[in-house]
């Protein structure tokens, strides 16, 4: 079965196929039996993230032997390495790519 699912899971690399054996039917909590058991519904899909603002500049690259890691500089003054899916939405990245000549992360 394929899924109708939010870009935001695309992007965090959810694949929207599952096999039949995986699903499971629904059934609501019955509140009689055990109370207090509803859980909120609304998730925060994307998790925690750091504010774009308090990004400095992305200043090396790696490869890890499965991707790319970037080596991010926060406002703070630390650094740190992310995975290219945790930087790419940021501006820092488009300028790290052009100030290198290229357009793509694969072109590293």
């Amino acid at each position: 079965y394929t899924l109708d699912i939010p870009s935001i899971l695309s992007a965090r690399g959810v694949f929207p196929t599952f096999h039949v054996s995986l699903l499971r039917p629904h059934y609501p909590s019955d509140d009689k039996l055990f109370p207090n058991r509803q859980i909120p519904t609304d998730f925060d899909l994307e998790g925690p993230r750091e504010p774009e603002e308090e990004v400095d500049e992305i200043s090396a690259h790696q490869w890890n032997g499965r991707g790319y890691t970037f080596l991010v500089k926060w406002a703070s003054g630390e650094s740190s390495w992310l995975n290219y899916r945790e930087v790419q939405h940021l501006v820092a990245l488009d300028q790290y790519l052009f100030l290198r000549g290229v357009s793509d992360y694969k072109d590293l």
